[in-house]
């Protein structure tokens, strides 16, 4: 799912904000960019002395030539080294955070995109062309009531599973690029790869089916080993979808060009 230039450009300045909110380095040198900003719009426009002061030693302080000339050159040179810092530096590590973030994104909906859709060779679909629509609270929320209801579908269940098999590698290697959003969505996504392992080692363990019994193969009050089997396919899913869902709070979808 593709969004509008509008909202990708959103997306990017909530992960402005976001890294100006943890790093706080950064944060730092935005503060002091803008009192450097206010003091050198303050030299400019050149507001007259309080009353209070005429006639004081720091009313010379203020009003000197060189002491405007100092604080003019260091407020432009400091804003000049923040603007240079900004594009070089700041811009840059954002666009990686964006474009990681879009990378695994794209992998949690590889794997909810087979069970939404049911499609038998969702394992096969590369990243890049599943539905993103499923990257939001409310389809996860709504899916989690289901699982908890076991109101699912076998199939639906079957092909996340084998999607999961499929993918869990790629799950796992990608856990370098979780790391260049920081320590705490490293470790959230470790749970997340660890969810997607327990969703996995449910391969080739489904147990035979007769004909009669295929049909009723969603009935969760059969509480046989094909019916326990299912349950515990929703129970793994509904794990993975609700840190999907807390993922996605921070790291929403979003457009990478």
């Amino acid at each position: 799912m593709k969004l509008s230039k509008k909202d990708s450009n959103q997306n990017m300045l909530k992960h402005i904000k976001m890294h100006f909110k943890t790093d706080q380095n950064d944060r730092l040198i935005l503060i002091l960019f803008c009192i450097s900003l206010q003091i050198l719009i303050l030299i400019r426009i050149k507001f007259p002395i309080l009353r209070g002061l005429n006639d004081t030693f720091i009313e010379n302080i203020l009003t000197s030539s060189i002491t405007i000339e100092i604080t003019n050159d260091l407020s432009v040179g400091f804003i000049s080294a923040c603007i240079f810092y900004f594009l070089v530096t700041i811009i840059p590590k954002v666009r990686l955070i964006t474009e990681s973030t879009y990378t695994l994104n794209s992998l949690l909906a590889s794997l909810l995109d087979s069970y939404n859709r049911t499609r038998v060779f969702g394992h096969e679909t590369p990243i890049t062309h599943v539905d993103r629509s499923t990257l939001s609270i409310e389809w996860l929320d709504k899916t989690v009531e289901k699982l908890k209801k076991h109101d699912t579908q076998f199939l639906s269940l079957k092909f996340a599973l084998a999607t999961a098999h499929t993918r869990y590698d790629d799950f796992k290697n990608t856990l370098q690029l979780a790391n260049t959003l920081g320590a705490k969505p490293t470790l959230k996504w470790i749970v997340i790869v660890d969810k997607v392992r327990l969703i996995a080692e449910n391969y080739d363990k489904q147990p035979f089916v007769n004909n009669e019994r295929i049909r009723s193969i969603d009935d969760p009050n059969i509480d046989d080993d094909i019916g326990l089997f299912k349950k515990t396919l929703e129970f793994r899913f509904q794990e993975f979808c609700e840190e999907v869902r807390d993922w996605i709070i921070i790291y929403d979808s979003y457009e990478v060009k």
